[in-house]
């Protein structure tokens, strides 16, 4: 009677192993995730993959494939210059990094042998970069715009973008100290505040405009009166 039931028992453990997920209708044991069955006996990780304790070769079921960061250490794969290394599971990949492409077009590659990166002129492709107020200027994997006269670079990009400078507000007052600033887009204008005239041999509107009480000059006041 125990003779049968053992029989049975060992059927049923035979028909278990025939359902491997590796090899169909093999005795090939179950083996775990990113592993192949090797001679119907043991365990293999896949291409790369590797177990935890660094055995090529297993029977251990419980034991683990871990991915392997190709990219990683000092003996890691180097894409070249303006390339970066991604690992994804069981393998890697090479791109450029921003503001280099390659001249094929194609995003990824495996070694620094394909590696062809060029720098995209980012400026012949989008001419209106730095516009309105800027030019833009090309430079390797990226570019920088140079400011119109009365421009300047954003404390948010310092670098690209450029917008009105204040000069009235600046830390240098670009008018007379008994004159007004009005600021304008890209410039400023200097002008007489109220009661006030620009002196002779000086003009209203403009940077180098000084004011006087328009009572002490009365021959001024009358030139504009008949003017």
């Amino acid at each position: 009677m125990m003779k049968a039931g053992l029989c049975i028992l060992l059927s049923l453990a035979g028909v278990t192993a025939q359902r491997s997920p590796n090899e169909g209708g093999s005795n090939c044991p179950k083996c775990p995730q990113h592993a192949r069955c090797l001679n119907n006996t043991f365990c293999a990780c896949e291409p790369g993959f590797k177990t935890t304790n660094g055995k090529q070769i297993f029977s251990d079921l419980l034991e683990v494939c871990e991915d392997i960061n190709e990219c990683a250490g000092p003996n890691g794969v180097r894409c070249g210059p303006n390339a970066d290394c991604k690992n994804v599971d069981g393998s890697y990949s090479c791109s450029c990094v921003t503001g280099f492409t390659l001249p094929s077009g194609e995003k990824e590659f495996k070694n620094s042998s394909e590696n062809k990166c060029q720098d995209v002129d980012e400026c012949r492709h989008n001419s209106s970069l730095c516009k309105p107020h800027g030019v833009c200027i090309n430079v390797p994997g990226d570019y920088t715009c140079t400011c119109l006269p009365g421009f300047g670079k954003s404390q948010k990009d310092t670098s690209k973008i450029c917008t009105d400078i204040d000069e009235c507000h600046a830390k240098r007052f670009p008018c007379h100290n008994t004159a007004s600033c009005t600021n304008t887009v890209g410039s400023f204008k200097c002008h007489c505040p109220k009661g006030y005239m620009p002196v002779p041999d000086s003009k209203d509107m403009t940077p180098n405009t000084i004011c006087q009480g328009k009572q002490e000059y009365p021959e001024a006041r009358s030139r504009t009166s008949l003017g």
